[in-house]
């Protein structure tokens, strides 16, 4: 009696905690984060950038701007490369998967699939 109370509660404290734990992140969620954090830089240079052209900034501060676009490029560049390291490039069937996330993560990447595929992509 002793040892069927026993296993009762320790069945009843497995239920529990499995009740409790987090879900496992996706390989996607994973993608999808590391993404996000590798081109925000990026993406905010793009539209200072656009909003400066669209004021009429000068011809120098155009060319820094574009400048400090293409290195941080370079650093994307790198940063997808560790991302691919990590989980493994793109396939054409992961890519809705991904675009579905950065639309809720980072939406001003969500169109940009040929961006998304010149960084992780096969």
């Amino acid at each position: 009696m002793f040892n069927e109370s026993l296993i009762t509660l320790y069945s009843a404290l497995l239920f529990l905690s499995g009740c409790f734990s987090q879900p496992e992140v996706s390989r996607y969620d994973k993608i999808t984060d590391s993404y996000c954090a590798c081109t925000a830089r990026l993406i905010a240079l793009n539209q200072q950038a656009a909003k400066g052209q669209k004021e009429g900034v000068s011809q120098e501060i155009f060319q820094k701007n574009l400048q400090e676009i293409q290195d941080e490029y370079i650093n994307v560049r790198d940063c997808s490369a560790s991302i691919i390291a990590q989980f493994g490039a793109l396939h054409e069937a992961d890519y809705p998967e991904v675009e579905k996330r950065l639309t809720a993560k980072c939406p001003e990447l969500a169109q940009q699939r040929d961006l998304l595929q010149e960084m992780l992509g096969e």
